[in-house]
């Protein structure tokens, strides 16, 4: 296995189990002890791993970036869930926004048997869907942003601002009740508030392991958002504070408003 390869490898399972053993590393991906030690160290030296004795657990993901690449192969099926869900706040003939996120690509998946008009910064989520002709699709065009495989800046803001939206999908690397929601790139916010602003139905969709944590860049205040989507039940706190809020939330398979 390559050295970056086995990288992501050890990336992805830090993200979904938050520690990992050297030993139970070494063995895994076939290759010696002191050949994971210096993948934990450089993992550390990208501020994705901190170091401890006899293995590594999940950095603060404050600064910590994930690039999609890496992102598409962890919590498949909590994403499957959270575009199950998703799929039931949407009608037949609805114009959509999809952001660039994989959670946004499991829900391009979900409604590829729909007639809808779907409109896209992301390069995977048009080429999934540029297969079905049911489909009414247009992708922004723009400056393109390798990370998140999506189209960003001046261009992509002025393509935008031709459309309106019945719902926009839009997920997020944290939510917090305080802060909102939060990510560890600026290129995403301009759209991600001009999307707001021109959406009927503004929806949130991110898995459990996103909340009541904080990223670099403030994206949006929750007070902007219409309702979460999620894969596991909400804790009592957040549940008070969107009915509070007036947010509706999918916490489970039947709607809870």
């Amino acid at each position: 296995m390559l050295q970056i390869t086995r990288r992501e490898k050890i990336k992805e399972i830090l993200l979904e189990q938050k520690i990992v053993q050297v030993a139970e590393l070494s063995a895994l991906l076939s290759v010696s002890e002191e050949t994971i030690r210096r993948d934990l160290a450089e993992l550390e030296k990208e501020g994705f791993a901190e170091k401890k004795h006899g293995g590594a657990v999940l950095a603060n993901r404050v600064q910590s970036y994930v690039d999609n690449n890496v992102l598409k192969n962890i919590f498949k099926k909590n994403k499957a869930i959270i575009a199950s869900r998703a799929r039931t706040l949407i009608n037949e003939g609805d114009c959509i926004y999809l952001d660039s996120s994989t959670t946004s690509l499991q829900i391009a998946e979900a409604i590829s048997d729909m007639h809808l008009i779907v409109v896209t910064n992301s390069i995977d989520i048009a080429n999934y869907l540029s297969q079905y002709d049911n489909i009414r699709l247009t992708l922004i065009g723009g400056n393109f942003y390798p990370q998140n495989r999506c189209f960003v800046g001046r261009q992509a803001i002025r393509t935008l601002k031709d459309f309106n939206f019945d719902k926009s999908f839009i997920s997020c690397r944290s939510i917090d009740m305080k802060v909102g929601c939060t990510d560890v790139s600026d290129a995403i916010v301009d759209i991600h508030s001009l999307v707001l602003t021109q959406s009927k139905m503004k929806v949130i969709v991110a898995d459990h392991s996103k909340f009541n944590k904080i990223s670099f860049i403030s994206l949006f205040d929750l007070e902007r958002i219409d309702c979460i989507v999620t894969d596991q039940e909400l804790s009592e706190e957040w549940r008070s504070f969107c009915v509070e809020k007036g947010i509706r939330y999918l916490d489970h398979d039947e709607d809870v408003d």
